[in-house]
């Protein structure tokens, strides 16, 4: 870590020594002098090596909470478990960008894949400090095309599986009309059965009524006290032949 910490000091004081430079040059200069040119480049260069060895002595916990050298880390990190055994590191190119600010592209040689980083420097106040670090893994052209093919396929499988979902739902809406007649079918069925139910629990009028007259007709004295009333009131000295088919109240109110 210590090391680390030393490449960024040495990093700063180039960094210096070149803005020192620069600022002797015309403000429309559209390119770096050489000297200034080797200067960047060499600082780009320490820088990558620098971070390669804060990664090995396992900066990435030490920077995490620093808003560049945390993601750059992590991001260099993923990137060197493709490139494997790294042999060197090459600084080939400087550049200044849009709003004026050093672009430094490291070329890191591997074992398995190369990568390039990308070191942006800014200036402020006289001042220069690194405000972005890339890095990307550089694939050959038959892998990038296994990669294209390979996002194609999952693509289409992808959308092939939602439209075969799709299919299968609106195949499904079929069967909601049958469901719904089953539903109302048994609906009116238990209807029905209720209202049948309701009618046989309540004794019908008629039947009452020959209950009735079969329970006076049981009634045999009074059947034969109104026989021998009748006979009298005809004088006749017998009751025979006289019928009583039926037995009302009155419903006229004595005097």
């Amino acid at each position: 870590m210590k090391k680390w910490l030393v490449s960024m000091a040495l990093i700063v004081c180039v960094l210096s020594f070149t803005a020192c430079g620069s600022s002797q040059e015309t403000a429309s200069a559209p390119a770096f002098t050489p000297e200034e040119e080797q200067n960047w480049l060499d600082s780009g260069e320490a820088f990558v090596q620098s971070m390669d060895q804060a990664l090995e002595a396992g900066g990435i916990e030490t920077y995490a909470d620093d808003e560049i050298f945390g993601p750059a880390l992590e991001a260099y990190a993923s990137s060197k478990e493709e490139m494997g055994e790294i042999s060197g590191f090459k600084a080939v190119s400087v550049e200044k960008g849009e709003d004026e600010e050093v672009i430094i592209t490291v070329n890191v040689d591997g074992s398995d894949h190369d990568a390039e980083v990308i070191v942006t420097v800014s200036e402020e106040d006289g001042e220069f400090s690194i405000t972005g670090i890339t890095t990307n893994t550089i694939y050959s052209f038959g892998e990038l095309m296994v990669q294209a093919a390979l996002n194609t396929v999952l693509g289409m499988g992808i959308t092939f599986a939602v439209l075969g979902l799709l299919i299968a739902i609106i195949s499904l809406f079929k069967f909601i009309p049958m469901i719904q007649h089953k539903i109302e079918e048994k609906k009116r069925k238990e209807t029905e059965e209720a209202a049948r139910q309701s009618r046989a629990s309540v004794p019908a009028p008629a039947a009452a009524a020959v209950e009735e007259e079969e329970e006076l007709a049981d009634d045999m004295e009074l059947v034969a006290v109104i026989a021998a009333a009748v006979a009298a009131y005809e004088g006749q000295a017998s009751a025979d032949g006289f019928v009583v088919r039926s037995i009302r109240k009155s419903r006229k109110k004595s005097a």
